[in-house]
């Protein structure tokens, strides 16, 4: 069984070399781009980001670790994602620059929770309570071609 296991393995690697090598022929493209770019097992999904940030929550932005995952977020939201926050917060909470100005209340479209209009509350909010800075941490920290879909499941 265990020989079997070792020969589908070598077989797998040495298919792998042969479309490199095909591929290899066919484009003009740097081959360690290509690899990068097709190269599934690399690809890193959001559930596998938040896992790591659970278990070691870590900014590598600025190199600075955190006691636990909601101490990073508020400093991924403080020094890192202010203005992205900020634009998700026009967009996702109705008349909230009114509302701030006017010291109003705003209401969230995802959980219906009533909150006061201020940057700061609905920021935390946002951010922390919907995890929406750990996708756009995510999002920079892996390009597109980086990413993989969430598995189901």
């Amino acid at each position: 069984m265990k020989f079997s296991k070792l020969y589908d393995k070598a077989a797998i690697e040495a298919a792998k070399v042969r479309v490199v090598e095909v591929i290899e022929e066919e484009s003009d493209e740097p081959l360690a781009k290509r690899i990068k770019k097709d190269d599934v097992s690399t690809r890193v999904t959001l559930k596998d980001f938040v896992k790591e940030l659970e278990r070691r929550p870590h900014c590598k932005k600025c190199n600075r670790g955190g006691e636990n995952l909601e101490l990073l977020l508020k400093h991924m939201i403080r020094k890192h994602y202010a203005r992205e926050m900020n634009q998700q917060i026009g967009d996702n909470f109705a008349n909230f620059w009114t509302q701030e100005q006017n010291k109003g209340t705003v209401k969230c479209k995802t959980c219906g929770k009533t909150l006061p209009a201020s940057r700061a509350v609905v920021a935390h909010h946002w951010g922390i309570a919907h995890r929406k800075v750990i996708k756009i941490y995510f999002e920079e920290m892996y390009p597109k071609e980086q990413r993989a879909k969430s598995r189901k499941g």
